[in-house]
C-alpha cells in the first residue's frame, strides 16, 4: 500500500513538468500578444484541460488495448522508478494531476 502511494506521490510530482511548459508557453504567447492579464490565466487553464484531456485518452488507450498492461521492453528500468504502476497508470494519474492544477487555476482565478 505504501508503494501504491510512493508512485501516486510520483505521478503528482511529475506533472509539474507538463504543468510549468503549458504556463510557459501560455505566458510567452502572452507576451507576443501583448495582452497579459486576467486572459493568460484562462489560457493556461485551457491549456492544461486540453493536455490532460489528451492524456486521458492516451492512457485509455493503454487500458483497451489487448495487451497494453503487458511487462515493458525496459521493465527493470521502469521498476527502479514506479514500483507498481505500469506505464498506462502513470500516464493516467499524470494527465488527472495536470487537469486538476487546471482546476485549481480556475478557482483562483475566479476567486481573485
Amino acid at each position: 500500500m505504501i508503494l501504491i502511494f510512493k508512485d501516486f506521490v510520483k505521478c503528482g510530482k511529475l506533472s509539474a513538468f507538463p504543468t510549468a511548459f503549458i504556463a510557459l508557453i501560455s505566458v510567452l504567447l502572452g507576451l507576443f500578444h501583448r495582452n497579459l492579464g486576467p486572459e493568460t490565466a484562462v489560457s493556461i487553464k485551457n491549456g492544461l484541460y486540453y493536455t490532460g484531456s489528451f492524456g486521458l485518452l492516451l492512457s485509455a488507450a493503454f487500458f483497451v488495448q489487448k495487451n497494453g498492461n503487458r511487462p515493458l521492453d525496459f521493465q527493470y528500468e521502469w521498476r527502479q522508478h514506479f514500483k507498481r504502476f505500469s506505464l498506462g497508470f502513470v500516464v493516467l494519474f499524470v494527465s488527472l494531476f495536470t487537469c486538476l492544477w487546471g482546476v485549481l487555476i480556475q478557482l483562483a482565478y475566479e476567486l481573485l
